[in-house]
């Protein structure tokens, strides 16, 4: 059945537009149940091991916490109506404590502040993940992180995220459950307890198996709320609705799945106490959803058990709930650097079997267009692309693509299988990778590493070289080394030397910051579900949060490089315009800089109009290439306590916008307050000699020498004209085909429509400064106008 179908016209019942209606309108709420009920069982397990701590806090809160079944909902696990989030008292706690706490984006009642302010916030503090690493932060690196020493005031030069996540992104091993059931990872726990004396891996197990039973309570509750909803219903199709939804309920995710719509269930309850268990990176991904889904669907469609329609209806009410549940950042910089509530459940479809087989399904297809006729901007949806992936999928893919004005993100599995194989996988584990977070590829069997990355103003450390150490986000102390004022920069290679040096200082001390916090982590966080479907920790009997599991995978740490684009710009800028041409000085340069080009309209029209990386051009290329050689080999370089090596990625996430607002003006011409350039993006979104050139340059820039397992996230737009009808169609395949046989890592089009486009031609600074709309991005920004955030974009109105 891996031939190619084309879907059934779907039709969306009238629950489901419900559904999505309440949660499209709704504010979210933070929720503080799990914070009272986590904390009330942390307070009584003082002494015991950290894993077995929280795996009773865990199931003390999915025994207690309010729980919801509306009669709209065909799976059950809902924590409430419309949008709602968590509040990690062990994160968060340190910023809810001031009575001038007022968050914006969400709703907080006063019953439950008070609430949290008698009953949470006193356990935990100095017991914060936050408050412990900010104490062992020495001077230097404090500086370098905080506005006068500031945890609340972070000054986006150089921005850690582990305190404001327990993990990086992760996707669990869903088939594990599906396939078992928790009953058999609980009697596996058991058997393997019994086997072992070592104090530690007997606490281990006897935390999993307690989680195990604790996760099949939690579903039996929502079994209940189905049996006293049939108890009241109006017509006997939603009595036995009821009746059938509360017998899966009580049957999995404890017992292995049956049917199609039983392992949805299933999944959905194990994400959800994933969630109450962490918060992870992006959240809890989706995994290779046409695999672990595909037995059970395609027996029930064989047997005449399933219909298309009701897949899709089901496929809906689970996109629903992951819409619904959305994070919710109490702290600075958490609210920052995921603004507008951002989150990606990643779904990865296609790519290969184990075997090198292509593992495109007919599930692929529906999965695919479900996801994508979906009207909220969830799920997140990844295709890996394959030298063989079949054309009839690309198609639909590129349909999808031309429908959308946005395709979904495409990985390269050329590129990855060989960078995960270079970084110690075996070619079947490789080919297995998945899709996690925004763009990361996960071995969710053999990767251990969870601690946050770290993110570094590349344009910041731009300035430290221009200005003898000084830099715009944090103007009154010196955060990078003395090495000499402007005047003294008398060529372009003298300028690389200094830019060099700085680089590597920051380094240093990001390095430095990120090994104090996987020290801590293992004293402050567990992960008992996550390791319970981790096959080296149950097999050694050791939790995932320990940070050394033998035979897994570690890496030194995850540094985000960003405004590339814009530092990559700005070196060709000053060497056109200072050292080539010496149209002026270096210093007259910065101080036109200082005043935001204010007066000095024609300098930023010269800026805007230098050589500009992503056009192809080879001497602009080189500077990022050289660039990303230094950042690769410091990172290479550096190997933490758990054997791991440092890696490089080019994903921002939103920390473009964060760290682009509090950063002056750049030498490419952007303003003072402005986005950098996202990953390895041009700055123009806009290539002027079309997206191959964009991506020949994208490739120029790279040290294939160096295999880093760092995504670099890049996106091509493209003019309504090139992706129209079928010769557009054929053009996407073709910019794909040969996307893939170059070592890109990820590739996303946004295709212009025509009224932007009219909106763009009679406007040219917004040309440079398109506001995209991307799906898990909810409103996407590269970069606005001065004005800043009390703009509102035309575009939003023309589409």
């Amino acid at each position: 059945m891996k031939r190619a179908q084309t879907p059934v016209s779907y039709r969306r019942p009238s629950h489901l537009r419900r559904r999505i209606s309440l949660i499209a309108s709704s504010r979210p709420r933070l929720l503080m149940d799990r914070a009272v009920y986590f904390t009330e069982s942390m307070k009584e397990t003082e002494g015991e091991e950290l894993p077995l701590r929280w795996a009773r806090a865990l199931v003390h809160a999915l025994e207690r916490v309010p729980v919801e079944l509306s009669p709209d909902e065909l799976l059950a696990g809902s924590l409430g109506s419309g949008r709602y989030g968590i509040f990690y008292p062990e994160l968060d706690s340190v910023f809810v404590e001031g009575e001038a706490f007022d968050p914006e984006e969400f709703f907080l009642s006063e019953r439950d502040m008070e609430l949290v302010r008698d009953r949470v916030l006193p356990y935990w503090r100095g017991r914060t993940y936050p408050e412990l690493f900010y104490a062992e932060l020495p001077d230097e690196i404090r500086n370098l992180l905080y506005i006068d020493d500031d945890p609340f005031h972070p000054a986006f030069i150089v921005q850690e995220t582990a305190t404001v996540r327990h993990s990086l992104q992760w996707a669990l091993d869903y088939s594990k459950v599906i396939r078992r059931g928790f009953r058999g990872i609980a009697e596996d726990a058991e058997r393997m307890k019994e086997m072992s004396s070592d104090p530690s891996k007997r606490s281990f197990y006897t935390a999993v198996a307690e989680l195990c039973r604790g996760i099949r309570r939690f579903s039996e509750r929502f079994a209940s709320l189905a049996e006293e909803q049939a108890l009241g219903a109006n017509t006997e199709e939603f009595r036995e609705n009821r009746l059938e939804l509360a017998e899966r309920c009580r049957r999995v995710p404890w017992e292995p799945s049956g049917s199609f719509v039983d392992a949805l269930q299933a999944q959905w309850i194990t994400q959800m106490v994933s969630r109450m268990e962490a918060e992870y990176g992006g959240n809890v991904s989706n995994g290779r959803m046409d695999q672990y889904l595909w037995p059970l669907y395609r027996h029930d469609r064989e047997n005449g058990l399933l219909t298309e329609q009701r897949a899709r209806e089901y496929l809906d009410d689970l996109w629903c709930h992951i819409a619904q549940f959305v994070r919710l950042k109490p702290s600075p910089t958490g609210a920052k650097i995921y603004e507008d509530l951002a989150h990606w459940e990643f779904t990865t479809l296609g790519g290969t079997l184990p075997s090198g087989e292509d593992a495109t399904n007919e599930l692929s297809y529906l999965l695919l267009h479900s996801a994508s006729e979906f009207p909220l901007d969830y799920p997140y949806v990844g295709i890996r692309i394959h030298r063989d992936t079949p054309e009839a999928f690309l198609r639909d893919v590129c349909r999808v693509t031309q429908r959308n004005d946005v395709s979904p993100v495409l990985f390269n599995d050329e590129t990855i299988v060989a960078r995960q194989r270079a970084n110690g996988a075996t070619l079947e584990e490789a080919r297995d990778y998945c899709g996690s977070g925004y763009s990361e590829a996960r071995l969710i069997n053999r990767d251990t590493y969870f601690v946050g990355a770290t993110w570094l103003n590349l344009p910041a450390v731009l300035e430290m070289a221009l200005r003898d150490g000084f830099c715009s986000p944090n103007p009154c102390r010196r955060m990078g080394l003395p090495t000499g004022a402007a005047a003294d920069i008398r060529d372009f290679s003298s300028l690389m030397t200094c830019f060099r040096r700085q680089l590597l200082h920051i380094l240093d001390l990001s390095f430095r910051q990120q090994a104090i916090l996987e020290r801590l982590r293992p004293q402050i966080i567990a992960s008992p579900l996550l390791s319970s479907l981790h096959d080296l920790c149950m097999k050694h009997g050791v939790d995932v949060a320990a940070g050394l599991v033998p035979e897994g995978r570690s890496i030194g740490g995850f540094l985000g490089i960003i405004g590339f684009a814009t530092v990559v710009d700005s070196l060709a800028a000053i060497d056109t315009l200072v050292f080539r041409e010496r149209r002026l000085s270096l210093p007259e340069l910065l101080d036109i800089l200082a005043a935001n080009f204010e007066g000095h309209e024609d300098v930023r029209q010269l800026c805007l109009n230098c050589p500009k990386y992503g056009n192809g051009t080879a001497w602009v290329d080189a500077i990022g290439r050289d660039i990303d050689r230094m950042l690769l080999k410091r990172a290479r370089s550096e190997v933490n306590a758990y054997g791991g090596r440092g890696e490089i990625f080019y994903v921002p996430v939103k920390a473009h916008i964060a760290m682009g607002r509090v950063s002056g003006a750049t030498p490419d011409g952007r303003f003072a307050g402005n986005n950098f350039s996202f990953g390895v993006t041009p700055s123009l979104l806009v290539g002027k000699l079309g997206p191959t050139v964009s991506l020949s340059s994208e490739m120029a820039v790279q040290n294939p020498d160096i295999p880093s397992l760092g995504a670099r996230v890049m996106f091509s737009t493209l003019l309504p004209g090139q992706a129209c009808g079928e010769a557009g169609l054929e053009t996407l395949i073709s910019v794909i085909r040969t996307w893939c046989r170059q070592p890109h890592w990820f590739l996303r089009f946004q295709i212009l429509t025509p009224a932007e486009l009219t909106v763009l031609r009679n406007s040219p600074y917004e040309y440079n400064s398109l506001f995209l709309n991307i799906p898990g991005f909810n409103s996407q920004g590269y970069s606005f106008p001065s004005a800043a955030f009390s703009f509102k974009c035309p575009l939003h109105e023309a589409r």
